[in-house]
Parts: structure tokens; C-alpha cells; sequence
């Protein structure tokens, strides 16, 4: 393995307004390359405990590398003792995981939301249209779900159209699919340069800045992993488990994500519900959070020259404020 360190989009805001402390409990809901578990080992010290997850196993396998190879020397003493835990599950499993392991309540929680470079040129995975791979793109390879071959090859129609409009805002959903259902005619479309051919022969020349499969291969892999359903429950589920005065931060990547989160964060931070006519609150719905900033940070200009890839990230942050 090569060794290198991996620094997250937004690493430095995240941090700054997550504000972990010695001795906290933290969750970095999302593991990936493992930038955040590092930095935020480094901030609870050995007397904190730290809990990692990723529903994909090989993430987790090769960060226990990273620390073998000693990328991380300093956390070789954290995955010895019994102050962290590297979890293969879910986030949205993140209560049920927890109390398992006798853990009630936390301090903080970070979650980034994009695909690791690791995953996107992993072969297994067929997640890339820049090489030409099975088409699966589940994050979690073990995991008995439909394929983006499945759906590509089997779905109907008005489904495909749904999926690309819906999770990726694709303007040329009809035509992809018609040209989709024309190539089934002929066979299975059974790589990610089948598909990613395809896409292109039916998006005029020129109209996208980025490739155009991006979208369609977007909402394949949403659909594969039911990333909007886990994405709901692990808001619902991290807003509970934080401690009054935990933070919650989260990196999206897409505006279907983004909205989900700024969602949640809204509905969670508002008050009473009723009418604005009742001369006296009926619903008894308190505020179970409040909003850091009403708007999301974005990358800085650095950051963007360093990272272009960071372009869509935005990140939003809440704090618990009620039971």
C-alpha cells in the first residue's frame, strides 16, 4: 500500500465547528480513507472513545492496514485497547450499533457524504465510467441487493426515468432511456463502458462541463445503495444520540443530499407548529436543535484550486439543544 495521508473536503471548517475536546465521545459516521478518525483521535486523546463506520468492508480493511504499515502510528494504541471501534454497518444503524456496545450518547458526529477516489477506481465496485468494469456499484459488495445491471437490464421504462430524474436531475432522462431500452433489444448491458457509450450518444455534444454519464451513474448508485432512505434514518438517529451541546456536522456532495440534510436540520430546529390564529401553543413541539449557520459553507478558493473535485461539497452544522 502507498503510503499517504488523506485530507477531507473541508477538513479544517469541519473540525472548527465540530470542536472535539479531550475525553469526548466522537463518531465519524463515514470512515472512508479515515482523514476525519485521525484528526479527531488526535483531539479526544487516549482518555476519549472514538467510533468509526463504513458499510464498506474494504475501507475498513485497509485502514487497519494504514495503521500496520503505521501511516497512523499514533492510533496503533487506539485499536488495541477498548477506546475505539471500527464498525462494518450502516450509519443508519448507528444507534442500535452503539448501544450494543453500551454507548448511550455522544459529543459529536461527522459525516462526509462523497465516494472515496479508493471506491470510484475499485473494479470490483463498477462505480466509474472512466473504466470499463462490471456494472454493481453496491458500496458494500456483500450486501444481496439489485445491480446497477439488475436495474439497467431488467427495469421498465417510466422506473429509469424516475431513478435519473429524481437522484440526479438528468434533463435527458427520456432519451437515455429509450436508447436504453433500444440497446436491450440487442443484448445485456453488462459494463460501465456499455452504459457510459450509451449515455453519451444520447446527450447532445457539449451541453455538460462534466462527463455526461456523471448524472445517470449518480443515480445508479443511489438507487443500488438506497442512499436517500439510509441518509433520512441516520439524521433522525445521530440528532438522537447526541448529547444537549453535541454537534452534528455533514459533507454533501449533490443537491438531492444537501436538501435532505437542510431538511432534517429545519423541521428538527422548529418550534411550535401551530397556526399563527391560536392564542396559545397546542402542539407542545419544542426545538430539538439549533442551526449553526443558516447557510452551508463551501470550499474556499484554495481549496477549490488544490481540490477541484470539492467544487459541489457544502457542509451544514447543528447543535443539540433539547432531549
Amino acid at each position: 500500500m502507498k503510503e499517504r495521508i488523506h485530507i477531507p473536503v473541508l477538513w479544517k471548517e469541519v473540525l472548527e465547528k465540530v470542536s472535539p475536546q479531550v475525553g469526548n465521545v466522537v463518531v465519524d459516521a463515514t470512515l472512508g480513507s479515515g482523514g476525519y478518525t485521525r484528526s479527531l483521535s488526535q483531539y479526544i486523546g487516549s482518555e476519549g472513545i472514538l467510533i468509526s463506520f463504513d458499510r464498506d468492508k474494504k475501507a475498513i480493511d485497509d485502514f487497519k492496514k494504514s495503521l500496520d504499515l503505521q501511516i497512523f502510528p499514533e492510533m496503533i494504541h487506539r485499536i488495541e485497547g477498548d477506546n475505539m471501534f471500527l464498525i462494518h454497518a450502516n450509519y443508519s444503524d448507528i444507534e442500535k450499533e452503539l448501544k450494543e456496545r453500551n454507548i448511550q450518547k455522544v459529543d459529536s458526529i461527522v459525516a462526509d457524504l462523497g465516494i472515496s477516489s479508493d471506491q470510484l477506481l475499485d473494479k470490483e465496485k463498477g462505480l466509474s465510467f472512466l473504466a470499463d468494469t462490471p456494472l454493481d456499484m453496491r458500496l458494500d459488495i456483500q450486501e444481496e441487493v439489485e445491480t446497477a445491471f439488475d436495474i439497467i437490464n431488467s427495469w421498465g421504462g417510466d422506473e429509469l426515468i424516475r431513478i435519473f430524474q429524481v437522484n440526479a436531475q438528468e434533463k435527458f432522462s427520456r432519451k437515455i432511456v429509450e436508447k436504453i431500452i433500444e440497446r436491450r433489444k440487442r443484448g445485456f448491458i453488462a459494463t460501465t463502458k456499455d452504459l457510459s457509450e450509451l449515455i453519451e450518444s444520447a446527450v447532445p455534444k457539449g451541453f455538460y462541463r462534466i462527463h455526461p454519464a456523471t448524472k445517470v451513474f449518480q443515480a445508479l448508485r443511489m438507487e443500488v445503495n438506497k442512499e436517500e432512505y439510509h441518509l433520512k434514518v441516520f439524521l433522525e438517529k445521530a440528532i438522537k444520540i447526541l448529547r444537549p451541546g453535541g454537534r452534528l456536522a455533514i459533507v454533501s456532495f449533490h443537491s438531492g443530499e444537501d436538501r435532505l440534510v437542510k431538511e432534517s436540520f429545519r423541521v428538527n430546529a422548529r418550534g411550535c407548529i401551530c397556526p399563527p390564529t391560536f392564542p396559545l401553543c397546542r402542539c407542545y413541539q419544542k426545538a430539538r436543535i439549533k442551526q449553526i449557520h443558516r447557510k452551508p459553507i463551501c470550499p474556499s478558493e484554495e481549496e477549490l484550486k488544490r481540490n477541484p473535485r470539492s467544487r459541489s461539497a457544502k457542509l451544514r452544522v447543528i447543535e443539540k439543544i433539547e432531549e
